[in-house]
């Protein structure tokens, strides 16, 4: 049998690389490895010099070579989204730049600013300049343009292909680099592997059908085509120093895998809000309030063996919100290999005040069972476990109604549930004649969180305008009037005091003059128009505004 490793090297401590873990089960056939990549001769387009390293222990690349021979051939490794490394053949070291010289002299691709990327930038005539890992240009001695020419010496994708037509089976090994496009700092700008690696997968699988996708990243990716098509696919971390023979066990069937995942894995960036809002709940996102359909999701996993759930017992079935629940389900294995299952559990509020969670995690434990064994796995849970933190009064509540509790094999895999009556408690309707947080809100539109050096948190405007809701306020004695604790550095603006929606009722305006700073906070107040019973409040602001607290008055106050 012949098998194909394709992929990007990776450096580790001490090394089991896939390809040595892959070799070594390979005791009856060959192991042909081509990682995909291009060998490169680099040449100044201004001289027509081609790019080689000083013999001094530096290692400085010079365009100073006229002829091929004496060259340097570089492996060109194209990590996506325009970062690149060079590593020279000759001596096996990465390029590298100090911010004034270039050399090949880097045992890794390693640092808090990782100077062996590099940014080709591609020029009309064809030519490519190099940016650093800051976006400065790298310039050569004897190339003081900074203009080269690219020589492709051995197309890496066309050596990989036909590897793969020659071979039984195409393992094709891709993902990310831990300090490369991700990173502290660092954000990718899409989901998506690597261009060159998609086009990778792609012309392989149309040569050889039996492609197996490994995917070695430290994030979720939007593998689309690649799920559709590929026959297996096969996830791991960087994990460690043994990831070789560990993913080799799997691929060949001697370990049974029972990993699963601990992030949801979308199908594109589509299904995600702004990459800087963190709110999950408003942006719905995480398993807990997302409504779409991932491509894989939280606690997903397969194994060569198949489980069965039944069984799910609850005790007892209506619990106070001191007591503890006791859960069990029977899993069975119904297939005919030995393998190991995450039974996970999750709870639902049928019903709440605020908007909960679509599932919360609130157990898992894996277990190991021989092909047809029987198990009863058992979970306890305090009924405190059921809180969600109420902000209209600063501290956490279970709430009386009825949870739902699932169990299965991930999030978007529950195979039982039942349901668990709960007599807990009911959030009181807000007293909004208290001193209140502007971040204690039921909802809000067009502001975020901030530092208030008086003390806590504050709310800011992110544009021209914005309001922040806050349900079941208590008015049936009467409102009157209204002060808050504001800043404005530049211009003012106001605060419109509105009922029951962002365009109800206008009861009351606050008009803020600026303060001279950002965090000098000032007191404001204004007359509110009579209003009673039980209502929804909007505070509507604009203008350049930021608002740390508020109250209302009572009428007999305001008077």
């Amino acid at each position: 049998m012949r098998f194909t490793a394709i992929g990007i090297p990776a450096a580790y401590p001490y090394k089991v690389t896939p390809l040595q873990g892959i070799r070594a089960k390979m005791n009856k056939g060959s192991v042909v490895f081509a990682d995909g990549c291009d060998r490169v001769r680099l040449r100044s387009s201004v001289t027509g010099k081609y790019v080689g390293i000083s013999p001094d222990e530096n290692h400085a690349l010079k365009a100073d070579r006229t002829a091929t021979d004496s060259a340097e051939t570089f492996l060109l490794t194209d990590w996506g989204f325009g970062s690149v490394t060079l590593k020279a053949l000759s001596n096996g070291k990465y390029v590298t730049t100090d911010d004034t010289t270039v050399t090949a002299s880097a045992e890794d691709i390693w640092g808090w600013f990782v100077k062996e990327v590099f940014q080709p930038v591609e020029g009309p005539d064809g030519t490519m300049s190099l940016a650093s890992w800051n976006g400065s240009p790298v310039s050569l001695p004897g190339d003081e343009g900074g203009a080269l020419r690219k020589e492709v010496v051995k197309d890496g994708l066309k050596e990989a292909v036909a590897a793969a037509e020659a071979s039984d089976a195409a393992i094709v090994i891709v993902g990310n680099h831990p300090l490369i496009n991700g990173k502290e700092e660092v954000d990718r700008p899409d989901l998506t592997l690597a261009a060159s690696q998609e086009r990778l997968i792609r012309e392989v699988y149309k040569v050889n059908p039996n492609t197996i996708v490994v995917v070695i990243g430290n994030y979720p990716f939007a593998l689309n085509w690649v799920d559709k098509h590929i026959p297996a696919v096969l996830y791991s971390s960087h994990a460690g120093q043994e990831l070789g023979n560990a993913l080799a066990d799997v691929l060949f069937g001697d370990y049974n895998p029972a990993g699963r995942l601990n992030m949801t894995w979308y199908r594109s960036v589509e299904q995600l809000p702004d990459i800087m809002d963190y709110d999950i709940r408003k942006g719905k996102r995480t398993y807990q309030y997302f409504d779409g359909e991932p491509l894989y999701p939280f606690g997903y996993g397969l194994s060569y063996t198949t489980f069965r759930y039944d069984e799910l017992k609850v005790s007892p079935e209506r619990v106070g919100s001191r007591e503890d629940i006791s859960i069990s389900v029977r899993v069975e294995n119904a297939g005919d290999r030995v393998g190991d299952e995450v039974v996970q559990l999750y709870v639902r509020a049928d019903s709440s005040r605020v908007e909960r969670p679509l599932k919360e995690l609130k157990g898992f434990l894996r277990i190991r069972l021989e092909p047809g064994e029987k198990r009863t796995v058992r979970f306890t849970v305090p009924v405190s476990e059921l809180a969600f933190w109420d902000v209209t009064r600063d501290a956490y509540c279970v709430e009386s109604g009825t949870y739902t509790l699932m169990i299965g094999g991930s999030a978007g895999d529950i195979r039982v549930q039942k349901k668990l009556a709960v007599d807990g408690d009911t959030v009181p309707p807000r007293d909004l004649f208290k001193e209140t947080s502007a971040v204690n809100y039921d909802d809000y539109d067009g502001v975020y969180l901030d530092e208030c050096r008086e003390g806590g948190s504050c709310i800011r405007l992110s544009g021209e305008s914005g309001w922040l809701r806050f349900d079941d306020a208590d008015f049936r004695g009467g409102i009157g009037g209204f002060e808050a604790r504001y800043t404005s550095g530049q211009g003012g603006g106001s605060i419109e005091l509105r009922l029951d929606g962002v365009n109800g009722p206008l009861v009351g305006t606050c008009s803020v003059p600026e303060t001279g700073g950002q965090q000098i906070w000032e007191t404001v107040a204004c007359k509110v128009d009579e209003a009673a019973g039980v209502r929804t409040v909007y505070l509507c602001l604009g203008g350049d505004i930021g608002l740390s607290r508020f109250r209302f008055l009572p009428q007999t106050g305001a008077q």
